[in-house]
C-alpha cells in the first residue's frame, strides 16, 4: 500500500532560490545529470577547458549531498537534477529551485526517478497548459502528489532502476559513439577533398569572392531566421526550442537566399550557413553575398565549415576573452580559398553532398534506435517507480554504473552572443 503525499511534506529545506551563501564554487552541466566541475577562486574552471565565468555570490546555492534541483523555466522547465557530492555551491539561481529532502521519508534518488516517469510528465504538461509561459514556481512544485512506498521498498526500486538504466545507457552510448565515428569520417572526407583542391587548384582571397551586405529591416516584418548548430540558418518555427527571441526585429540585418551568414562570435568554430530564403537576422551577424560567377554558394559553405578552414578562421579572430572573439569582415577577406573552375566546384559539391546524405541516413537510423531506447528507459522507470513492475526480491548482479554520455548528435543549440540578447531592444 502506498501513501500519497505532497512534495512540500517531504522536504527538510523548502524549495528556494539562491541566497548570499559561501562555499566552494561549482558549475552545473545542464541539461543532463548534475555534473560538478571545480572552479578556482578567481572564477576559472580547472582543467583543459578552463574559461572565465561570471560568478556572483548572490546567485549561488549552498548544496548538500542528496539535494534536488528543479528547473523552473526555459526549455528544460520541469526537469530535475540530483546533487550527489559532499559539499559545494552552484549558479543558475534564477533558473533552478533547490530543495533538501527528508531522507527519513523519501530517498533522494527515488524522488529523482519519480520525476522521470510518464506520470510526472503528464503533471508537468498540465502545468504548462495552464500557464502562459513555461514556468513552474516553487508553489506549483510543492503541490506535486507522490505515491510513496516504505523506505525499504524505495531502496530496492532505486537499486533495480540504477542497474537497468546503466544497461540501457551502455547501449545508448555505443550508438552515440557510432554516430561520432560516422561524423568524423565525413569530416575527414571533406578535409581530404579540399586538401586535394588546395594542392591542385589556384587560391583566391575571400575579398574577391564575396561582397558584404548590410541592408537593414525597417519594421522587422520579414521572416526571422536563427542560427542553429543542428539545422543551420532556419525559420524560428523549425527550431526544437526557442530562446530569448526578441519581440521586434526592426533594425535587424536582411539576408537573401544563398547568402552566406556567419555569427561573428562563433565563426572560428565554423558557424556559417547558407540563407534558405530572404529573412531578418541578428544585427551582429555578417551577411556575405557570393559572387556566383566565381564561386558557388554551396561550395563556399562547405569550405568555410570545414576543419581545414577552421585554423585560418581561428588565427584571424580578435578579442581578449575566449567566447567574445570576433571575426571581422576585413580579417575574413584575407582568407585564401581553393578556387577551381565552376564546373569543378559543382562536382565537388555533388561529391560532398552524396557523402553527407549517406552519413545523415546512417545517423538517422542510429538516432531512431536511441529514441526507442530513451522511450524504453522512461517506460521502465515509470513501471518500476509506480509499482506496475514488481521488483521486490529481485536479485541485482554486480555491474558497472553507466550514465548517458553527453552528445551534440541530438542536441540543439541556438547561438546568441552576449551582445545579441538585447540587440533589438
Amino acid at each position: 500500500m502506498r501513501e500519497v503525499i505532497r512534495l512540500k511534506h517531504l522536504l527538510t529545506k523548502p524549495l528556494q532560490y539562491g541566497a548570499n551563501e559561501t562555499g566552494e564554487q561549482y558549475s552545473i552541466d545542464l541539461p543532463r545529470y548534475v555534473r560538478i566541475t571545480d572552479i578556482t577562486a578567481d572564477g576559472r574552471l580547472r582543467g583543459n577547458n578552463a574559461k572565465s565565468l561570471a560568478m556572483k555570490t548572490a546567485e549561488l546555492y549552498l548544496l548538500s549531498n542528496g539535494d534536488i534541483l528543479f528547473a523552473r523555466s526555459g526549455a528544460t522547465a520541469g526537469k530535475t537534477f540530483i546533487y550527489e557530492q559532499k559539499h559545494g555551491s552552484c549558479a543558475f539561481a534564477g533558473y533552478l529551485i533547490r530543495a533538501s529532502v527528508n531522507q527519513k521519508k523519501i530517498l533522494p534518488r527515488f524522488l529523482y526517478y519519480f520525476t522521470n516517469t510518464s506520470f510526472y510528465d503528464e503533471w508537468r504538461n498540465a502545468i504548462f497548459i495552464q500557464a502562459t509561459i513555461q514556468n513552474i514556481s516553487a508553489e506549483r512544485y510543492n503541490q506535486l502528489l507522490i505515491p510513496l512506498p516504505p523506505l525499504e521498498k524505495q531502496s530496492q526500486i532505486v537499486r533495480v532502476i540504477d542497474w537497468k538504466v546503466s544497461q540501457i545507457n551502455k547501449l545508448i552510448n555505443a550508438k552515440k559513439k557510432q554516430i561520432g565515428l560516422l561524423q568524423e569520417q565525413e569530416k575527414a572526407y571533406v578535409n581530404f577533398v579540399f586538401t586535394h583542391n588546395r594542392n591542385k587548384q589556384p587560391q583566391c582571397r575571400a575579398k574577391y569572392l564575396f561582397v558584404e551586405r548590410n541592408e537593414r529591416s525597417e519594421h522587422g516584418h520579414e521572416t526571422h531566421l536563427s542560427m542553429s548548430q543542428k539545422y543551420g540558418l532556419v525559420n524560428d518555427d523549425q527550431l526544437d526550442e526557442r530562446r530569448m527571441l526578441s519581440e521586434s526585429y526592426a533594425g535587424g540585418k536582411i539576408c537573401y537566399e544563398n547568402d552566406i551568414v556567419l555569427n561573428r562570435l562563433k565563426a572560428h568554430l565554423g558557424v556559417f550557413a547558407l540563407a534558405p530564403q530572404k529573412g531578418v537576422i541578428s544585427p551582429d551577424y555578417t551577411v556575405l553575398q557570393p559572387l556566383t560567377e566565381k564561386i558557388l554558394p554551396k561550395y563556399a559553405e562547405f569550405y568555410l565549415k570545414s576543419d581545414i578552414c577552421r585554423h585560418e578562421l581561428h588565427v584571424r579572430v580578435r578579442g581578449v576573452v575566449e567566447g567574445f572573439w570576433r571575426l571581422y569582415t576585413d580579417d575574413f577577406n584575407t582568407i585564401s580559398m581553393p578556387l577551381p573552375p565552376i564546373v569543378e566546384q559543382m562536382k565537388t559539391v555533388q561529391l560532398l553532398e552524396r557523402k553527407r546524405n549517406q552519413t545523415s541516413q546512417l545517423v538517422q537510423i542510429l538516432n531512431n534506435e536511441i529514441a526507442l531506447l530513451h522511450e524504453y528507459r522512461t517506460r521502465l522507470i515509470s513501471d518500476v517507480v509506480t509499482g506496475k513492475m514488481n521488483v521486490q526480491g529481485m536479485a541485482i548482479p554486480i555491474y558497472d554504473i553507466a550514465n548517458e554520455d553527453s552528445s551534440e548528435s541530438d542536441a540543439e543549440f541556438v547561438f546568441l552572443g552576449e551582445d545579441e540578447k538585447n540587440a533589438f531592444d
